[in-house]
């Protein structure tokens, strides 16, 4: 079995933007995910729409990853997954600009940024050990050779369930769970298991 690890930017950027996004709508000021925006615009479109329109980005990015690999965020950082996310015009893409740069200047500040750190640490893992064991301890019958792992540094909260074939997002918090107990949790498990059969 071909397993890939990726830490990718454009679904990383995705859920940046979702934390600013709950950030801004939470009724519960005591709980807040990186970035914290405060007070300022966001540019973002209404509510209904920013959901919806991040909830079909998101798929379809998940999508063309597993196939290709695919950033749409290196390749065209005006690309309508991201750009449609924000109010039309001058406005929006202001904000956008805005909310690309504060991203860029923490995840790849110089190559030293927050990818670095996590592709670094994730390094130290012996990931590929743990998911044949994990195979092979539940004789999982494996429907498709190659197992794409994203790497995201933050949970999915707007699309929870995400389940496609052969794809699995682990979030950062997991990776630490695993360096502390050895093992992944059994949500981690679960979700690993219903992707490869």
């Amino acid at each position: 079995m071909q397993i890939y690890i990726y830490c990718s930017h454009s679904v990383n950027y995705l859920i940046y933007l979702q934390n600013i996004f709950l950030n801004s709508h939470s009724s519960n000021n005591d709980s807040y995910y990186f970035p914290y925006w405060g007070n300022d615009e966001t540019g973002f479109k209404s509510e209904d729409e920013f959901v919806a329109r991040w909830k079909d980005s998101f798929r379809k990015i998940i999508n063309e990853r597993y196939y290709a690999n695919n950033e749409p965020l290196l390749v065209d950082k005006y690309n309508p997954i991201f750009l449609s996310l924000f109010e039309e015009g001058d406005k929006g893409i202001f904000h956008f600009e805005k909310n690309h740069k504060s991203f860029l200047s923490w995840w790849n500040t110089d190559g030293f940024g927050a990818q670095l750190l996590i592709e670094l640490f994730t390094n130290e893992l012996p990931l590929y050990d743990e998911l044949q064991r994990l195979i092979t301890k539940h004789k999982l019958k494996i429907v498709d050779e190659k197992l794409t792992v994203e790497i995201i540094y933050h949970d999915v909260y707007l699309l929870p369930n995400i389940e496609k074939k052969g794809y699995v997002l682990i979030p950062y918090k997991e990776l630490i769970n695993y360096k502390l107990t050895s093992q992944f949790s059994p949500e981690l498990t679960n979700k690993v298991m219903n992707c490869l059969y």
